[in-house]
């Protein structure tokens, strides 16, 4: 169910990037993370991992991994909420919109919703040391 979930999260990420252009890579950051957040999550299967970095979000599986900055138009990405213990934003995809929300559980533990059409999850996600 696990690897479902991950082949679905990572399908709707790379279908919302269709018609990125070369031109959107060097542009200002959308993405600024809460301090919480930021470094590298991973579910417990170690199958999916999302890095969250100082100015971008990078959605990571297996050996393969997409950056939802580099990839994704400013106009397009919709930051929904930042807080202590909320992080969430929203992405184009071919269905309309997917909407990633993490929630801090414990200081080395969150959970994520991931929504479109359907809610896909919640998914613990655990925090790597450094």
């Amino acid at each position: 169910m696990k690897r479902i979930i991950c082949v679905l999260c990572l399908s709707l990420l790379l279908s919302s990037m269709i018609n990125a252009d070369d031109k959107m890579l060097s542009r200002e950051p959308v993405f600024q993370p809460p301090e919480w957040i930021l470094g590298t999550w991973t579910d417990l299967l170690a199958m999916m991992n999302y890095e969250f970095r100082s100015n971008d979000v990078l959605l990571g599986y297996g050996d393969q991994g997409v950056s939802f900055g580099k990839m994704l138009p400013p106009e397009e990405i919709t930051i929904e909420e930042c807080s202590d213990s909320t992080y969430e934003f929203s992405v184009p995809s071919t269905d309309g919109r997917v909407h990633y929300l993490f929630s801090l559980s414990t200081p080395g533990s969150m959970m994520l919703k991931l929504q479109s059409d359907t809610l896909i999850g919640p998914v613990m996600l655990f925090k790597e040391e450094k």
